[in-house]
Order: C-alpha cells, then structure tokens, then sequence
C-alpha cells in the first residue's frame, strides 16, 4: 500500500484528510495487511499533497511543452468565486489543440485572491500565473479570454502584459437576456412567482409533497421533484417551468377537488387552466435557451463556430412566435422582449465580434455565410489576414504606354531587329500594348479563394470541424493556423463554472477552516487527475523521478557540506546513499517509516 494512492483516493473523492484516521478506515486498511499504520491526517495534508500536486504541475509542464509547440494562440476562461468559508478565488482554465487537432482543456489556476478585484489586479494576477508556465510566455501565442460581463473583467484584458483579446461568456449573456425579458412581461412576471410559490412549498413540506406524488399516481402521471429556480444557476427557471408541467395532471386534480396546497392552511395559489396553458408554451420557448446554452457550454468540442447559427435560430423562433395565430398573448409578448433583449446583447447576432465573426468565418459548413448577409464578411478577412499572414510585398504597378507602347509615347511601329530586345520580346511588347496588369494577389487572398471554392459539408450535422481543417492543414496553411487558434476558443466560460462546483465540493461544512493554499492544491489536482492520466501520465513514475532527484540533490548537498567542512567522503559511504536503500536493522524489530517516505508505516514486529 502507498501512500500516494491513499493520497489519490483522498483527492479524487473529495474526503477530509481526516478520513485516514476513523476508526472504518484503519479497520479497512487493516483487513488489507494488519501491519500497516496509516500516517497522520497532517502528513498527508502538509506532505504528500504538495508532492502530488508538484508531480502533477510537473507533468502538465512536459504536456504543454510538447502540445504548444509552434501553437498560434490558445483560449482561456476565468471567473471569481468566494467559498463557503468566505475565502475568494480566480480561476484560470486553458483551452488549446494539440498539433493533431485534439482539444485540451487545463485548470492552471485556482488562485487565492484577497484585496480588492479592481481590473488591475485581476490582470496581474492572470499575469503572474501564466508566466508560471513557460510554454505560455517563451513564444507569441495569442490569447482570448472568455469571461463574465463583469467591468474588472472587461478591464483586465487591455490591462494585461499579454493583452488578451476578450470575449463575454455567451451564456452569461443569454441568461441576462432571459431575465430581463420576464421581467419586462407583466402577466408571465407574476406567473413565475406563483409556480416559484409552488415550488418552494413542495421543498418545504414533505407532506404537500406526498399529497402531490399520491395524486400523481391516482391520475396515472409522472412525479419528479421540482426545482427552485437561482439566479446563478443557469437555465433553473427551465428546470422549475418543466419539472410542474410534468406534475400538472396532479396538481389540476388537486385544484378541481378544492385541496388546498397548504395542508388545510392558505397555501399557494393554484394555476388556471388558462395560466397552464401559457405555462405550456413558455417550456418550448425556455427548452430552445435551455438547448443552446448545452450546447455552447461544452468543453469537448469546438463551440466558438456554433455561437452565430445558434443566435439566429433564436430570433427567428422568437419571430414565429409573435406571427403564430394560436400562441398565447402573454408568450408573443414574451417573444418580442426575447428578440429585443438578444439584438441588444448581440447586435446582428455577434457579426461584428471579432472572435464570433471568425469562427462562422472558419467554419467549412457556413464559411462566413452570415457574416455576408450582416455585410461584414470582407471586414472580418481583413482581421483574420492582419493576425495570421506576413506582409504582402509590395507590387509595382506597370505603366500605361510609355514601355508598354511601340515605339515608346510616339506610338511608331517597332523595328523588330534593330531594337536591343529580342524580336519574340519585341512582338510581346507590341501585342500588349495598353494592357494594365491587375495587382498580384496576396498568399491569404488566394488561399481564402482556394477555401471557398472548395465543396461543402453535405450538412453542418455530418461536419466535423477538426477532422475537416486537419485533412486541410497542408492545403491551407495560413486558415489552418487561424482555426486551430480560435477554434480553440470556448464560447462559454462554463470550465470555470464547473471548477467552482468542483471546488464547493471540496470546501464544505466539514472542511469550513480549510486554508486556501491547501484549495488551491485539491483543486488542481482533482480538476487535472483525468486529463493527465489521458496522457499517459503515470503518479507512480512520476513520484519516484521527483523522488529519485531530491534523493540526489540530497547526497549532492551533503557531499558539499562534507567538502566544504575538509571531510571527505567515501564512493558508496553512508552519505552518498539515499534513504531509499536502507533496510529493517533486525527482523523482530519495530519500524517507523520517515513521514517524507511514500510508503505507509509498516510495523515489522
């Protein structure tokens, strides 16, 4: 048994480092092998943690060191979070792909951010970790930060020594757009309170909630819990809206037999069958929302290229929506809010979003199809030819007439052997007089010619984006550069998201005085536990090269102390030996491993 896998264990489930001293997990330990002792609770929290997070940092840097090689640029995401212990954090993920067009997602930081969250110590310290790694800063990689529609964030990007490009998490900005439109519908306003109401009371009570789930089954429906809507939980107003009308057979047959959702006390009030029937329909307009941001918040695949299309989609079914003659006036109402609210998050849909315009730029199904019809496509090449091709030289118009005329300006016929040039040349210069050269085109321009007339996807479902530029790399070799960069991009800052939730897992009621170097340590290690060992990476190997070299530096130090004192030490002498090959002085004798050892303690007698 070691002790980096109880330390993996321990990290992976989110356990206290508590756990290895109750009584069932030293009973569990020594059902395995009775002479084993588990070290402390302090040894594996102030010990073997920082070896396996230094081991992990360690790998990630060969990872990236490797996969960044001659990368053009590479997203990230951040976002600010305060744990349950009042301690506040940022977050940094990495988002790149690989020189064979796989995308890789890191968390490279959780860091401890005490003090004011002004932009400018935001940038510095979004700075300070990506200097940590010199795959980041030791070549010109550009970079786009996707973040909330917080202002620090928004200054931080031109504030920082790399200046990122910025990009505001999309479905930040759908949630924004689906709160303030509720908010501006009076009649689905008050509608979402009272289901909010029927919701709460069913969390409150769990005798409303067996009345509920008995009717359900009297009337032969589904029951399913509902959901309470929060306001930083993305899409939960979908979850509340769909989780009732599932139970509304129930709940309708509670109504129409008088009982009272407040167990025979004033209870929240039931819904018409009216306001069902609006509730109804708000589900399929929440379900679209609710589609776009799965879809956009995923870390698995290119999201950047799907931002424009999806937007689109979302006016126009809000367009339907107001011409429908059987929807209900109050969701018409609701569409129109919806459309106005998202033309003024994402004017023209994004088009004009550098990130966003390129990314329908690049993708091989559209090719910048909406970008033409918003009339900014020619202005999106002309970003994308700044950022990914050299200069062109400059081209050297040729003159009208002048050379290009027989006889020079006069106009007279040449004489084809008396003129210094050859009399094939001669010809040439007589025959093409007058003619104007166009101007050479650049290596960017052809190769975005050469990219258009290429045949599309038979359908954007059957385009595999990566696959597709991967096959196209040699052919396109400037385009190809520009979308393993941007469509590195996410769309979303949900990586962020999703290390919080992880975080809140590990700082719980249990773990309340948990220090924030120790969070920061847990959370990396669980966050990039899977990703690495995807790599191949191996904890056992690489411990026991971190092992292997601090028992070297170790001799190499002792070695040195020894000189410098006029001691000197012999080859294989005691002090040139690491501690690793030293054995059990006698059979019957009771050994205690030294706590930097990674073994656990074994107790020979």
């Amino acid at each position: 048994i070691r002790d980096r896998s109880v330390t993996q264990y321990l990290v992976s489930a989110s356990l206290p480092f508590s756990h290895v001293e109750s009584d069932s997990f030293k009973t569990f330990i020594a059902s395995i092998n009775p002479r084993v002792t588990v070290k402390s609770s302090g040894t594996f929290a102030k010990t073997k943690l920082p070896r396996l997070h230094d081991a992990m940092l360690k790998s990630l840097h060969k990872v990236l060191e490797v996969d960044l090689l001659d990368s053009p640029g590479a997203g990230l995401t951040t976002d600010i979070w305060t744990s349950r212990s009042g301690d506040p954090f940022l977050s940094l993920t990495l988002h790149y792909l690989s020189s064979d067009w796989s995308l890789k997602r890191w968390t490279i930081g959780c860091l401890p951010f005490e003090g004011r969250h002004t932009g400018h110590r935001v940038a510095e310290a979004l700075d300070g970790k990506l200097s940590d790694f010199p795959s980041l800063t030791s070549q010109p990689l550009s970079f786009t930060l996707v973040h909330d529609a917080a202002s620090n964030m928004k200054a931080a990007c031109p504030k920082s020594m790399h200046d990122l490009s910025s990009l505001v998490c999309v479905d930040h900005r759908l949630q924004t757009v689906l709160r303030h439109a509720f908010s501006e519908v009076t009649l689905l306003d008050e509608l979402m309170s009272k289901c909010v109401a029927i919701a709460a009371r069913m969390h409150r009570s769990t005798l409303t909630v067996q009345m509920v789930r008995q009717e359900c089954e009297a009337v032969g429906c589904p029951f399913v819990k509902t959901v309470i809507p929060v306001e930083t939980r993305w899409n939960s107003k979908y979850g509340m809206v769909q989780s009732l009308n599932t139970i509304r057979a129930g709940l309708e047959s509670l109504r129409d037999r008088g009982v009272s959702l407040g167990e025979g006390r004033t209870g929240p009030d039931h819904l018409s069958d009216e306001e069902w029937e609006v509730l109804k329909e708000v589900e399929l307009v929440l379900h679209r929302f609710d589609s776009v941001s799965r879809e956009l918040s995923g870390d698995k695949s290119v999201t950047l290229t799907k931002v424009l299309p999806s937007l689109f989609n979302l006016i126009g079914f809000c367009q339907r929506d107001q011409r429908r003659t059987d929807c209900p006036e109050p969701v018409k109402e609701l569409a129109a809010a919806l459309e106005a609210n998202l033309d003024s998050q994402f004017p023209e849909c994004g088009a004009r979003e550098k990130a966003i315009a390129i990314g329908n730029v690049l993708h091989p199904y559209f090719k910048g199809m909406f970008l033409k019809k918003y009339g900014c496509f020619e202005s999106t090449l002309s970003d994308l030819e700044s950022l990914v091709a050299p200069p062109s030289p400059a081209v050297t118009p040729v003159p009208e007439g002048g050379a290009n005329t027989p006889g020079g300006a006069g106009g007279a016929s040449l004489d084809f052997f008396g003129d210094d040039l050859d009399p094939s040349d001669a010809l040439m210069r007589e025959m093409t007089q007058g003619e104007t050269l166009a101007p050479e085109k650049s290596r960017f321009a052809l190769e975005v010619e050469s990219y258009l007339a290429l045949p599309r996807p038979l359908s954007r479902a059957e385009c595999d984006i990566l696959l597709w530029w991967k096959d196209h790399e040699a052919t396109l070799p400037l385009l190809s550069r520009a979308a393993r960069y941007f469509l590195s991009v996410p769309a979303s800052s949900a990586s962020s998201e999703r290390l919080w939730s992880a975080a809140g897992n590990i700082v719980t009621a249990r773990r309340y005085s948990l220090d924030t170097a120790t969070t920061e340590k847990l959370t990396f290690c669980q966050s990039n536990w899977q990703n690495l060992r995807a790599h191949g990476w191996s904890i056992d190997q690489e411990m026991e090269e971190t092992a292997a070299a601090e028992a070297e530096a170790a001799a190499a130090n002792a070695a040195a102390a020894a000189a410098a004192a006029g001691t000197p030490i012999a080859s294989g002498s005691g002090l040139a030996r690491t501690a690793a090959t030293a054995t059990p002085a006698a059979a019957g004798a009771a050994v205690d491993v030294d706590t930097d050892s990674d073994d656990l303690d074994i107790d020979y007698a």
